[in-house]
């Protein structure tokens, strides 16, 4: 999903799930990175997605409870 003037995607996937740590399921973004992102410049959305990119190796596939 594009945010609007920015070049840099956002990492959602519409799979919306919190865990007890207020980290999000789906796109492994805690609550406080998903709400920041609108202020967030697009280096700092690139940062942030390279460490999402490590978050997703250490947590392997995307998991939902049933």
């Amino acid at each position: 999903m594009a945010e609007s003037g920015s070049k840099v995607l956002s990492p959602c996937v519409s799979l919306c799930c919190l865990d007890d740590d207020d980290v999000c399921m789906g796109c492994l973004r805690h609550v406080d990175e998903i709400t920041s992102w609108h202020g967030m410049t697009d280096d700092e959305r690139r940062e942030l997605l390279a460490e999402l990119e490590k978050r997703r190796e250490l947590v392997g596939p995307l998991k939902f409870p049933r």
